[in-house]
């Protein structure tokens, strides 16, 4: 036997808290940029959907747009649909 191996009990637990370090970083990741999404359209939040709409393309170099159309509260199939509509 090795003498530095882990046992399987061991290393299931080892490779379960790997698991929810990694869960735990991409819950942080997504939190952290919906708090800056909502940082920067603070504004926009209470106003007609257009604006929000908007706001979605100002931003786009910067977060997904089904992040920030989560955000926004606005469905995403219905902003692309905005966004290939000739302006009037």
């Amino acid at each position: 036997m090795k003498k530095f191996a882990l046992a399987p009990e061991e290393r299931r637990a080892q490779a379960s808290q790997q698991e929810e370090q990694r869960r735990l970083k991409a819950e942080l990741k997504r939190v952290t940029e919906e708090r800056d999404i909502l940082k920067k359209g603070r504004r926009v939040l209470c106003q007609r959907v257009p604006v929000k709409y908007a706001f979605v393309v100002a931003h786009e170099p910067q977060h997904a747009v089904r992040t920030m159309c989560r955000v926004m509260r606005v469905h995403p199939s219905r902003y692309y649909a905005w966004k290939a509509r000739p302006e009037s």
